[in-house]
């Protein structure tokens, strides 16, 4: 299968944990106090007053924020107070090794645009390759290799090709849902190659098969042994696409 870089778009229901994550019905205290962190009105009497869960929360994003420059606040008093109400988004090993400021002053310097909550949530959740990149060797390697670049490939060139190809990335999606309620994401081949992530709908490729969502257990697997020649044409439910593509992406009679 084709290396590939995914986005899909998920709703989040409800978020449980401990410690630094919180739940749902604390969501509203999280934006207001991120919120006021960000535009540096937050005292300690307003801190003694939380819960210890809370008062935790504002003692790691603090440090994180205090040394950010104008501009990267200023987006993120737009965006973050809605990112970390997300359970997901307060992953402290994370943020200490690509800090949310210091990525969102990359992509500013880098002059990728961040117009709305989506592009700000997809851009930060795009850190994970970095991440897992710069505490292992090997991932770095397959980064490196994804991006078609050489083995002495400096560590900035990684970072600024993986924020281009997510930058691409995003736009194809966001270009492709402009187009098509039921696409929610997509996947990039480092063939340029871009298949929608759609509701109801199988995407098949030469060497790949795609899934997007609410496909029935087992039926991939069934239309790729039917591919291959091991198996008759299973039974396509009458509310399921199937859409073959060529090399390129394009959209092809079978």
């Amino acid at each position: 299968m084709k290396p590939r870089i995914l986005i899909i778009a998920v709703a989040v229901i409800i978020a449980a944990g401990a410690g630094l994550y919180f739940s749902f019905r604390q969501s509203p205290v999280i934006e207001k106090i991120v919120f006021q962190v960000l535009d540096g009105n937050y005292s300690n009497g307003a801190k003694s007053e939380l819960t210890p869960e809370l008062r935790a929360f504002v003692d790691w994003y603090e440090p994180m924020v205090s040394d950010a420059p104008e501009a990267v606040i200023e987006v993120m008093k737009r965006f973050d107070p809605r990112y970390r109400t997300s359970r997901g988004q307060r992953n402290r090993e994370l943020e200490a090794v690509v800090p949310a400021d210091e990525w969102i002053e990359r992509l500013l310097d880098m002059n990728v645009k961040i117009e709305d909550y989506d592009d700000y949530s997809a851009y930060l959740s795009g850190r994970w390759d970095i991440y897992r990149a710069k505490s292992d060797p090997e991932e770095l390697s397959k980064l490196k290799d994804w991006h078609g670049l050489a083995d002495s490939a400096s560590w900035e060139a990684v970072i600024e090709a993986d924020i281009r190809s997510s930058e691409k990335l995003h736009t194809l999606v966001k270009q492709a849902q402009a187009k098509d309620w039921r696409v929610t994401g997509g996947s990039l081949g480092n063939d340029g190659v871009f298949i929608p992530n759609r509701l109801f709908t199988i995407y098949v490729q030469p060497g790949t098969i795609s899934a997007g969502s609410d496909i029935p257990k087992g039926l991939v697997h069934e239309i790729g042994r039917w591919e291959s020649g091991a198996a008759p044409k299973p039974k396509i439910p009458f509310y399921i696409d199937v859409i073959y593509l060529n090399e390129k992406g394009q959209p092809i009679k079978h």
